[in-house]
């Protein structure tokens, strides 16, 4: 869940790839499902609903807090919207939507998450060749025909370090330090996003590390293997799994972070030792 001190850092950075802003103080915006297809085809997002933009302004003064005139209409339409045919698939629960209340103002939060293989193409309407959209920069653009059809040829089994989880585990099995280290590196290769001032576990949500269902929530085994401490790890896991652990370690949470996968195979190789 976005805080109102990292709302903040976010309105100086402006818009990028993960991060958008709208005015839309009295309806959602007329195009969020284009919005909601770019997020969900790329890294997932963090759109704003109740911010303005003043382009004559400096970069750090562009944005200023306006409100919208009623949060719960906003909502309810926006629920309306994504679980309309409007857009082929909704792949929200209701913790990614939710008001946030400044000085009186009041801006509604969308948090959009990735995408898994099975689930893309995201697409407006009922046509993936005319509505499927892909976030550049801080911008929405058609995907291009090549992209659609690359997206139905992935759709294969979700990996099984991302589809178990533990509901019996919790956040205080993961080490925080190593959490720590994994967000620096992140932070340092992904300048400006939007997840860099998301709290632990919405962080841990959005790279498939963590699960959260209607009922229960737990580490994934990815989250497990590579953040868990030692007794989580041996317990759930155990040192038979050994020869699978390299093979779940490669499969990245988050495409890009090699230096976190090296980091996380010298630490369970040395859980072992």
């Amino acid at each position: 869940m976005l805080t109102i001190s990292a709302l903040m850092k976010l309105l100086t950075k402006g818009k990028s790839i993960c991060f958008e802003f709208k005015e839309a103080t009295a309806s959602t915006p007329r195009y969020i499902t284009e919005l909601y297809s770019a997020f969900a085809n790329t890294y997932g997002g963090v759109l704003v609903l109740g911010v303005k933009e003043d382009p004559k302004k400096n970069s750090k003064e562009k944005f200023s807090i306006v409100g919208v005139e009623d949060p719960s209409k906003i909502i309810d339409d926006f629920w309306n919207t994504i679980n309309s045919a409007k857009v082929n698939v909704n792949l929200l629960v209701d913790s990614n939507v939710y008001p946030l209340t400044i000085d009186d103002k009041t801006v509604v939060v969308i948090e959009v998450p990735r995408a898994d293989c099975t689930q893309m193409p995201v697409y407006v309407g009922d046509n993936p060749i005319k509505g499927t959209y892909r976030r550049n920069g801080s911008g929405d653009y058609h995907c291009i025909e090549n992209e659609i059809k690359a997206m139905f040829r992935d759709q294969v089994e979700v990996p099984s370090d991302r589809k178990i989880f533990y509901p019996d585990l919790s956040l205080n099995d993961l080490e925080s330090e190593s959490i720590k280290r994994y967000r620096q590196l992140f932070n340092t290769s992904h300048d400006k996003h939007a997840w860099s001032e998301i709290d632990d576990k919405t962080f841990l949500k959005n790279i498939g590390a963590y699960k959260v269902t209607d009922t229960k929530e737990g580490p994934t085994l990815a989250g497990l293997l590579m953040f868990g401490n030692h007794n989580a790890i041996v317990d759930n896991i155990g040192a038979s799994l050994w020869i699978t652990l390299i093979k779940q370690l490669q499969r990245l949470v988050y495409v890009g972070m090699i230096g976190s996968q090296l980091m996380s195979l010298s630490k369970a190789i040395s859980i072992t030792l």
